[in-house]
């Protein structure tokens, strides 16, 4: 048998869900903050894949031999934790400052809201990754 290790990083955005595991289309089991998970594989090529909800990572394809341990780190989109900050931070400055300096502050906030939508829509598939250590 072959042996596949995904670790997943730990993180605050996500870190009170557990993000699918999906080998071959079918789903093997779940991951959560900071755990590490071993499952054994038939040797051969093989498709893995994260999901949170709706949103997930690139498929990974690998190929294992007999006896062969591959080992996997899965994780958010890496900037989560500052773009929440940074939108968390504009709204609660947009409420206390007065304008013209509220309307700098709705432009610059423009920036992070986007990308979070980008991540929550067309790119649904590049906010969790998999990276094969």
């Amino acid at each position: 048998m072959a042996k596949l290790i995904i670790t997943r990083k730990s993180e605050f955005v996500n870190r009170i869900r557990k993000y699918s595991i999906y080998l071959d289309g079918d789903k093997i089991g779940t991951i959560g903050d900071g755990e590490t998970k071993e499952f054994d594989l038939a040797p051969g090529d093989h498709e893995l894949k994260t999901t949170l909800d709706w949103c997930g990572s690139r498929t990974l394809r690998f190929h294992l031999a007999e006896g062969d341990t591959r080992r996997v780190e899965t994780s958010g989109f890496r900037y989560n934790n500052w773009l929440f900050v940074f939108v968390f931070v504009s709204m609660i400055a947009y409420s206390f400052l007065e304008s013209p300096m509220r309307n700098y502050v709705l432009m610059l906030s423009l920036v992070p809201l986007a990308v979070l939508a980008y991540l929550f829509t067309i790119g649904r598939n590049d906010y969790l990754y998999l990276k094969a250590l």
